[in-house]
């Protein structure tokens, strides 16, 4: 069981996610259940979506005010909002969701 949890942490960080995961579950030597990894990675990958989704924008907008990280989180706003009018651009209102659906896939 700690080999499973230490798989679904893994695949929980950014960057390294679900292929990190995956390869630590299957590494040489190991005694892990393929697809009972897969599963188990596949949906710590997910976990962090729907927080990431409703509170981000929140919590840059709670700290762009704040002493020490204020300009960073200013910095990421706007980087945001520019890359998402671009994009609406580009795609326009009804190709939106695909066009994000394409870029985060």
């Amino acid at each position: 069981m700690k080999k499973y949890l230490l798989a679904f942490l893994i695949s929980m960080v950014p960057l390294i996610e679900l292929r990190g995961g995956m390869l630590m579950a299957t590494a040489p030597g190991t005694e892990y259940n393929f697809f009972l990894a897969l599963i188990i990675c596949i949906i710590a990958n997910m976990l962090p979506v729907p927080f990431i989704y409703f509170f981000a924008r929140k919590v840059l907008e709670w700290g762009a005010d704040k002493k020490f990280i204020g300009k960073f989180f200013t910095f990421c706003l706007e980087k945001g909002e520019k890359a998402g009018n671009k994009l609406a651009e580009k795609a326009g209102r009804k190709g939106l969701f695909i066009a994000l659906m394409l870029f985060v896939g």
